[in-house]
């Protein structure tokens, strides 16, 4: 279960918390509220196949890469520049979309990088270094 959303937003530092809408129609929406754990993975410019891949229906998502778990049991990519694991502690109505607050269990980011990362802009994946 996992998809690729095309917003993510800090919410709060105490506790370390994001937010993220999902829509109601994703083939994961149900599963994922209903377990109560998520995770966000940030992707490397490199890495718009695996973006792609996690749009598409009736494919298996997990099967091409190496995927990890920490304290919440969410799926976490080894290969993102980020991955932050989740807990949800609510899921509010957005109309077409639910808006998912999760507190952060933890965060890792990978080192001695490029911090550039991929982006949904006007239609099309873009990096930070295209759009600023």
């Amino acid at each position: 279960m996992g998809l690729t959303v095309s917003a993510i937003c800090s919410l709060s530092a105490d506790p370390p918390s994001l937010l993220t809408c999902i829509n109601k129609n994703a083939s994961a929406h149900d599963e994922l509220v209903a377990r109560g754990v998520f995770g966000v993975n940030v992707l490397r410019p490199s890495q718009i196949d695996m973006a792609s891949l996690f749009t598409q229906k009736g494919v298996d998502r997990f099967a091409s890469s190496d995927w990890t778990q920490r304290a919440t049991g969410a799926p976490l990519l080894s290969t993102a520049l980020a991955t932050f694991d989740c807990r949800l502690k609510e899921a509010i109505d957005g109309f077409s979309h639910t808006i998912l607050i999760g507190t952060v269990d933890s965060v890792e980011i990978a080192e001695h990088e490029d911090r550039n990362c991929l982006m949904w802009h006007q239609r099309r994946y873009r990096t930070i270094a295209e759009i600023g």
